[in-house]
This record gives C-alpha cells, sequence and structure tokens, in this order.
C-alpha cells in the first residue's frame, strides 16, 4: 500500500471517530445524580482542609459539620480520596430533598460499592447537605 493511501486510510478513520464520538455526545443521558456528588466532593474538600466556614456554608444542619471534621481527623487520607473520587451510585428524589449513594474506587479501607450516602436540600444550584455518613468511619467520636 503507498504512503497516500495510508494516509488517507488514517484521516478517514481519525474523521470517523471523531464523528462517532461527537454523535454518541448529542444523545447521551447527562447523569441526573452529578451536582450532588460534586457537591459532596467539595464539602470533603472543605474537612480536608479544615475550613469550617466552608462546611457551615455547604451544610443545613450541624450533624455534617461534626461528621466530617471527625472524619478528616480520623481518616484524612480516606476523605482526601474522597473528595477527588467520589462518584453517584444512586439517587432518590423526596419533595425537596435528595438522598445519594456515593463511591469511590481505590481506597484503602473501604470498600468501593457504597462508600458515603449523603442527604441533600436540594434547593438551588448549589444542593446543601443535611446529613452524611459513611460505613467506613462510622458515627463521630463523642467530644
Amino acid at each position: 500500500m503507498s504512503r497516500e493511501k495510508v494516509a488517507a486510510t488514517a484521516v478517514a478513520t481519525v474523521g470517523a471517530v471523531l464523528f462517532a464520538s461527537w454523535t454518541l455526545k448529542m444523545y447521551a443521558v447527562p447523569d441526573p445524580w452529578r451536582p450532588y456528588a460534586i457537591a459532596v466532593r467539595e464539602f470533603m474538600a472543605a474537612g480536608v482542609r479544615g475550613d469550617s466556614n466552608a462546611l457551615i456554608r455547604r451544610s443545613a444542619k450541624a450533624q455534617p459539620v461534626a461528621w466530617m471534621l471527625d472524619a478528616a481527623h480520623r481518616q484524612p487520607r480516606m476523605v482526601a480520596a474522597w473528595a477527588h473520587d467520589l462518584s453517584t451510585n444512586a439517587g432518590q428524589r423526596r419533595g425537596d430533598t435528595v438522598l445519594v449513594a456515593l463511591w469511590a474506587d481505590n481506597v484503602e479501607g473501604c470498600s468501593h460499592v457504597n462508600s458515603v450516602t449523603a442527604l441533600l436540600l436540594n434547593h438551588s444550584a448549589a444542593p446543601r447537605i443535611l446529613a452524611v455518613s459513611s460505613p467506613c468511619i462510622g458515627p463521630p467520636l463523642p467530644p
């Protein structure tokens, strides 16, 4: 096969792949739970930084703040991994709240099946956290 034919075939293949990926993106269904995963990851990142003001702004109750500060103190590497890698597994809407189950691969000491569960107040583009928990960390320790 000559160089011209190889080059033409390569250009045609690249064009076909780009067209196919563009077409698939047009018809792909976006993840409805993604904004909630982002909100929980940002909450986790604030916990890793120890930013209690950001935790308070992103929560609607005291429980998530207390749990996050305790979790970041007890398992800082786990919480840091969650802040970077959490994805939604499933979700359920109930009135103005959303319950999401989140997971993350390769987090030492925690199964990826159901790493974190969060209940969020779904009132705006920036949902606030009502409750957060993980079977990997457990309830906060008493003061």
